[in-house]
């Protein structure tokens, strides 16, 4: 037999076996994000059936679970997981309150298959339908590399914004970064680097785990993009220098970069300025 054990306090502590709750007794879970949801006890191997609310994307999404070794008392909660009420033992649901549980978990459990076979349906629609949308593109296909992606995200860039000069490189491994000056503004930029990008951070906010969207899938995608601006010597003489002791420059310098953030800088211009959020560009060739 095989012991596992907490760590509680700096000191191991054995977990023990918990036997069978009782029939229609109140179980706790705790996900990320201080989440909680309450569950009742269904039966003699403890399956549970979740009275809270049955919310798509939660923590703990399905509606039926079973308690196991690793559920630990209530009073010993420590992290993620699920703990049977021991600071209330004599709590328990009705059995209209556990057979209405049941109702609404049948129901979700055929909602969400609904919706994921609809999601399928339009999925392979939609794949099949955007190499026509992105013809500037190029499908990749088992034997294509990042380098093949790496080519559709700077086609498309060119495609977007023909007279911005792009540089694209790769940081390490997963990310790629795009700088340029002046020209395309960094919000549209950013967009498409978001498009290209096939990760997405979990929601404790320490892992990032892979989230292809379909233009992913054929055209490719990264862990990582970073998007970086610079700009012209006549452009940067508008940010007031000093910033972090002045609030008028902060606040300044603050409205000038969200200003130049949604705007496209001229390849030639003489002269330019900046007055109530507005850029004002002269003398463009």
């Amino acid at each position: 037999m095989v012991t596992m054990y907490n760590i509680r306090g700096g000191k191991l502590e054995a977990i023990k076996e918990i036997g069978s709750l009782p029939l229609n007794s109140r179980v706790y879970s705790f996900g990320g994000g201080m989440s909680c949801d309450i569950w009742a006890v269904i039966d003699d191997k403890n399956n549970l059936v979740k009275i809270s609310e049955n919310r798509e994307g939660a923590y703990f999404s399905r509606p039926y679970h079973q308690a196991t070794q690793r559920t630990n008392p209530l009073s010993k909660k420590f992290g993620i997981g699920f703990y049977w009420d021991d600071l209330r033992p004599g709590f328990r649901f009705t059995d209209d309150e556990v057979l209405e549980a049941k109702i609404k978990a049948d129901f979700f459990i055929k909602e969400q298959a609904q919706k994921r076979s609809d999601k399928a349906d339009a999925d392979k629609k939609d794949l099949a339908e955007l190499p026509a949308r992105y013809p500037h593109l190029k499908p990749l296909t088992e034997s294509s590399t990042d380098k093949d992606a790496k080519a559709n995200l700077v086609a498309h860039l060119k495609f977007l914004f023909p007279g911005t000069k792009f540089s694209v490189r790769k940081a390490h491994w997963g990310t790629y970064n795009i700088s340029w000056t002046n020209g395309a503004p960094l919000n549209a930029v950013g967009k498409i680097g978001d498009m290209f990008e096939d990760y997405e951070t979990d929601e404790t906010g320490d892992y990032r785990d892979p989230a292809p969207s379909n233009f992913n899938k054929i055209f490719g995608g990264f862990k990582y993009v970073f998007t970086n601006r610079d700009y012209c010597d006549k452009v940067s003489a508008l940010f007031m220098k000093d910033s972090h002791c002045n609030q008028d420059a902060q606040y300044h310098n603050r409205a000038l970069r969200e200003a130049l953030n949604k705007t496209d800088i001229p390849a030639n211009f003489e002269s330019v300025s900046f007055n109530l959020d507005t850029i004002k560009f002269e003398g463009i060739n």
